[in-house]
């Protein structure tokens, strides 16, 4: 595996002349190897990582050198790592766009340039760009799945105990959200969905508050403080975008009283993404469920991609999934406007053990 990773603005570095500081070639590279180039939007998100290192362990397999770069939620740093890949003329690249707004702009990029592109973890580009584009795909999990499945738990969990659910006796469930950053498809799909589900399956489900900011445990925390500060008496569920900041509002919620193991103390709290510090919160019971948001079968399904392109290969399902020896256990599937989207399960502490958690 050839690894190197540039950060901000300065470019990406070449195989032959690395920059200081930037990580040695494993593999030894050499000119003649099939390039991947991948730009995530932040280095120091969990399912982001968990995909970068699947995606870097198929590439060591298969003898293709991978560059990589960290856009660090910069924008114009995003830009500039595109378009080095494109001066560099890598053979295929695959990243996460931040605004959603400019994904189309970017297919458009690579097939004016005629390289291949993967859009990730990130809003679809539309029907048009991938018609008009040969070579653009796009690979994301399907959030609204993440959503229905808190919404389901916490349907679940008022069913079976709605004396010591509803606290404040009104006959409705309370809940919080807490959103992750904003204008990303996954933020909006699950906030919608986590209560809608809930309603589908008859539950009154009522609105405290719902507040919205980057996706960091830290900021959860400081929004739940802010929260309880204002409606402690209330509160009886907690919907959060991740399991980060699932643990965010957790830590609160245990600093006001909550969470100590008496039942009348318990506040439901729901994640996405099945992390460790999120499977270890089921352990524990902190956290009610989340779900698996699979980096797996993500870095799979681009690595799967990526092999058809290196190999000749239209892009079909078929070939797809024959890419890789476990491709068909993902239920993965290419679609006709070469769409490919990862499933979500749920996961708590009954089922947590079998989980791939990755960091």
């Amino acid at each position: 595996m050839f690894s190197l990773t540039a950060c901000g603005n300065s470019s990406i570095p070449t195989p032959s002349k690395p920059d200081p500081g930037t990580a040695i070639p494993e593999n030894g590279g050499g000119s003649a190897a099939y390039t991947l180039g991948l730009v995530c939007s932040n280095f120091a998100d969990t399912h982001l990582t968990n995909v970068r290192k699947i995606i870097s362990e198929l590439c060591d397999l298969e003898g293709i050198v991978l560059l990589t770069y960290d856009s660090n939620r910069d924008s114009g740093a995003e830009r500039d790592g595109f378009n080095n890949y494109i001066t560099q003329k890598v053979d295929v690249v695959a990243g996460n766009v931040i605004n959603g707004q400019a994904v189309d702009e970017i297919v458009y990029l690579f097939r004016d340039a005629g390289i291949p592109i993967i859009i990730f973890n990130s809003s679809t580009p539309s029907n048009e760009a991938l018609v008009e584009c040969e070579h653009a795909y796009f690979v994301n999990s399907a959030a609204e799945e993440s959503g229905k499945i808190q919404g389901w738990e916490a349907a679940k969990y008022w069913n079976e105990n709605q004396k010591q659910a509803d606290r404040n006796r009104n006959g409705k469930f309370d809940y919080v959200i807490l959103r992750g950053a904003p204008g990303i498809y996954e933020t909006f799909a699950r906030t919608e969905w986590c209560v809608r589900a809930a309603v589908e399956e008859d539950v009154p489900m009522n609105e405290i508050i719902w507040e919205g900011s980057e996706s960091s445990e830290q900021t959860a925390q400081e929004m739940m403080f802010s929260i309880l500060a204002s409606h402690k008496k209330d509160i009886e569920v907690v919907f959060a975008d991740n399991d980060e900041m699932a643990i965010g509002a957790i830590d609160a919620l245990k600093t006001e009283g909550f969470l100590t193991g008496e039942p009348s103390d318990y506040i439901p709290v729901y994640g996405v993404g099945a992390t460790r510090i999120g499977i270890e919160a089921l352990k524990t019971g902190d956290m009610a469920a989340t779900s698996l948001n699979d980096p797996v079968a993500m870095g799979y399904g681009i690595m799967s991609i990526v092999l058809c392109l290196r190999d000749g290969k239209e892009v079909h399902t078929e070939n797809f999934n024959a890419a890789f020896p476990r491709m068909p256990e993902f239920g993965m599937e290419v679609g006709p406007r070469k769409r490919v989207w990862t499933h979500y399960r749920a996961v708590t502490a009954e089922n947590c053990d079998d989980i791939y958690i990755g960091i």
